[in-house]
């Protein structure tokens, strides 16, 4: 019974999650999981984007510039 009320209470998540997002979108149109994916995609991209790069700039020599500098 448990297993049933926790699929339930699943689906009333998501149905007023899907739309709340579609209001917000203001498009008139349902969101779709399928855009869901592709934003978080496109999220996660760019914040790999920037961890690479700052990850770069932490393993970055300064001093080397420094004393080219001086």
């Amino acid at each position: 019974m448990l297993c049933g009320c926790t699929a339930l209470v699943w689906q009333l998540m998501k149905a007023y999650t899907l739309s709340i997002l579609t209001r917000l979108a203001g498009t008139g149109h349902p969101i779709v999981d399928k855009q869901i994916v592709e934003w978080a995609n496109d999220k996660v991209s760019y914040i790999g984007i920037f961890v690479a790069l700052l990850l770069f700039f932490k393993s970055f020599s300064w001093s080397h510039l420094i004393g080219h500098i001086s």
